[in-house]
């Protein structure tokens, strides 16, 4: 799910400021665990809270996952079409394939942004 696909339940774009804002969205991987219900709240958290949203079941308000902030998605798409490249990269090791194929969809550590760095930099030289 994408957050940038949400809008508040009056069909205007979630708002940004100081309050929590709730979204109606229709889950498309899994329904609730406890009601089985396949619509999502989304609740914008307020600013300065650590995480940018919740998703919550739309029937019975349980609490499903956190949503990340659109900017953190979109880094995420990045640096997973820079992996895709660096695999496309000639005389890989098989231990670098398999460490570039572990990262795919993940958040790196400086350690494995500096790994990436490296391996690029030797197929540079």
């Amino acid at each position: 799910m994408h957050i940038d696909d949400y809008h508040s339940t009056d069909g205007t774009s979630i708002a940004t400021d100081n309050k929590p804002q709730v979204a109606q969205a229709q889950s498309s991987s899994a329904s609730c665990p406890s009601c089985g219900f396949e619509r999502a709240s989304i609740v914008r958290m307020t600013k300065g809270h650590p995480h940018y949203a919740a998703l919550k079941c739309g029937r019975c308000d349980r609490f499903l996952d956190w949503m990340p902030a659109p900017a953190t998605e979109g880094k995420r798409r990045d640096t997973s079409a820079k992996i895709d490249r660096r695999l496309k990269l000639p005389n890989l090791t098989r231990w670098e394939q398999n460490f570039l194929q572990g990262l795919k969809g993940k958040k790196l550590s400086p350690k494995q942004q500096e790994c990436l760095a490296k391996i690029e930099a030797k197929a540079g030289a």
